[in-house]
């Protein structure tokens, strides 16, 4: 029997999933694993749903995921095996735990009245655009009827006051993991912070930056878990986890709705293959139908930075059309993103998917591998910084997050990181380390 380019397609990805976990000895939060899962997943997705979407895949699409997952693998077995360095001669450090911090309340509850703030200014400013009053109800309306507000028709002071609130949920996920998980503090402050922070992403920000900051506050709970000494992850964490899936299965068409989708589908899986295995799908008819030629170098993968310029510049040669048309298969609509190696493959064709990827493993690999063995100096800084990236490398089967993200917003953000890292001891830090060698 001869087997079709989507079962090769997932049966090389499970191959390449058995060598990662074989490389890095099972450890499930490595970079790797996760990127390598995902495309997998993605792909059993388009398997079990290809009555559906009456697909067959062409074997360049098989080359191209393949070979990027496989580079993805190298990229960080090398950053693993220390055959490539970024800092020679580093001493290795004696302090083997985690930062811990305790913000006084009242500190606390600034942090909650400003993200209240930031989300009352943005919609007023949004309503007012659209015409609409203040309500909300009518919040919660525009979000999912209308699109968000141009970065280049933002007031500047709100623009500000978002790179802030941004940067401050992500302080917010390690201040609650640290507390809830490593002092088991019961200090429902941090729960409404978190709940607080979700609500700012839903309702200023891109949809997919609330799947992303979910994603990067489960991982800095599961990663605080893990480098807790007398803390394990129970059955009754897995049973949790696994109830939440369920969950999240039952009520996902409710929450495309939310999200602005109006897809009509028959079960919550149809709705879930549109944002699961789709990507996969546009990927291979972007790879079938690939007739557009690069203007300048690069230009897709860094979109976004060229984006930039371009408002700020006005020069056209730096304004690229929108690539991300939306497709349909057998009556379905596909959606319009098409996984991180469409872009790669646009700008570099199969050199570029290898070269794009093994930097994507360099960087994320040497950065779990310093947190994971407690060789950094600013450990704030590193776990919040980390927890970001891994959020974009989780939605890398879905598009190019990881090199979208490279333009003068990440950078104001890692710049209020580093305040914040600097910051914290003044407002009630204390290190756990210090502690120990007092006693």
């Amino acid at each position: 029997m001869i087997i079709s380019n989507l079962q090769l397609l997932c049966l090389i990805l499970l191959i390449e999933l058995l060598l990662n976990l074989w490389l890095f000895k099972g450890d499930l939060l490595a970079p790797s694993i996760i990127f390598n899962f995902m495309f997998l997943v993605a792909g059993l997705d388009l398997f079990f749903m290809v009555d559906y979407w009456k697909i067959s895949l062409d074997s360049l699409t098989v080359v191209v995921v393949s070979t990027g997952a496989f580079s993805f693998i190298i990229g960080a077995w090398i950053i693993q095996k220390n055959r490539l360095r970024f800092v020679i001669n580093k001493p290795e450090r004696l302090v083997d735990t985690y930062i811990s911090v305790i913000v006084p309340n009242g500190i606390l509850d600034f942090f909650a009245i400003y993200t209240v703030f930031v989300i009352i200014l943005y919609n007023t400013c949004r309503l007012q655009m659209i015409g609409g009053k203040f309500s909300f109800t009518n919040i919660v309306l525009s979000c999912i009827s209308t699109e968000l507000i141009e970065e280049k028709e933002m007031p500047f002071v709100i623009s500000i006051c978002r790179v802030f609130a941004s940067s401050l949920a992500y302080i917010e996920s390690y201040l609650f993991a640290i507390n809830i998980i490593g002092l088991k503090q019961k200090n429902v402050r941090y729960i409404i912070l978190i709940a607080l922070s979700c609500l700012y992403f839903f309702l200023c920000t891109k949809r997919g930056n609330l799947i992303m900051y979910a994603v990067s506050t489960l991982y800095m709970l599961v990663l605080v878990t893990k480098n807790s000494e007398n803390i394990k992850i129970t059955r009754k964490i897995y049973l949790m986890i696994l109830i939440a899936g369920f969950l999240l299965i039952i009520f996902f068409p409710a929450m495309g709705t939310m999200f602005g989708r109006t897809t009509v589908v028959t079960n919550p899986f149809e709705y879930i293959s549109i944002y699961l295995g789709a990507p996969i799908l546009n990927l291979d008819y972007f790879l079938k139908n690939n007739h557009v030629k690069c203007s300048i170098p690069l230009e897709y993968t860094f979109r976004s930075l060229y984006d930039f310029i371009y408002r700020y510049t006005g020069n056209k040669i730096f304004n690229i059309e929108e690539p991300n048309i939306f497709i349909y298969a057998n009556s379905h609509t596909t959606g319009n993103v098409y996984t991180t190696f469409r872009d790669f493959y646009h700008d570099g064709n199969l050199l570029g998917v290898i070269l794009f990827t093994l930097f994507m493993a360099f960087i994320t690999q040497h950065m779990y591998k310093n947190i994971k063995k407690n060789n950094v100096t600013n450990k704030i800084f590193y776990y919040v910084i980390y927890s970001y990236i891994y959020g974009l490398i989780f939605r890398s089967f879905f598009a190019n997050s990881f090199y979208e993200a490279i333009q003068p917003s990440i950078l104001e953000m890692i710049v209020i990181w580093m305040i914040f890292d600097c910051l914290l001891p003044k407002l009630g830090l204390k290190n756990n380390a210090k502690q120990n060698e007092n006693k």
